[in-house]
């Protein structure tokens, strides 16, 4: 009795013409497989009505002049911002270097060598000075 019913489907049809049916099936797939990307893309246009169609081409125009504005003020920000600290650190280093020119003029050549050691130089022999 097993061996009888292992033939037939839930349908009551043989498996056999299940099989040929599924092998149509996999054959109208295959034809859907020389479909290339663009072909695809353009199918799912016709899947969104118009309006949405026309929202997102507004949504789209809408963003790209946000981006644009919302650029141009984080640029200028950032200039205006970072305009002030810029020249200020120059004008510190350019009053360090004319300090240590004027250190260098009035205690000589070795003075500018080392700053760390508030302009003592160190000794010329190798004893410790007395």
């Amino acid at each position: 009795m097993t061996s009888e019913t292992s033939g037939l489907n839930l349908n009551g049809a043989d498996d056999s013409e299940s099989e040929e049916e599924l092998s149509t099936v996999v054959d109208e797939n295959e034809d859907d497989v020389t479909e290339t990307i663009s072909e695809r893309l353009w199918g799912l246009t016709e899947m969104l009505p118009d309006p949405v169609w026309d929202a997102l081409r507004k949504s789209r125009v809408w963003s790209v002049w946000f981006v644009r504005r919302a650029s141009w003020v984080v640029g200028v920000s950032v200039a205006l911002l970072m305009l002030p600290i810029a020249t200020e650190q120059q004008r510190l280093e350019l009053e360090e270097m004319q300090n240590m020119q004027k250190r260098q003029v009035m205690l000589g050549p070795g003075s500018g060598l080392s700053p760390s050691l508030g302009g003592v130089r160190p000794p010329v022999s190798g004893r410790p000075p007395s």
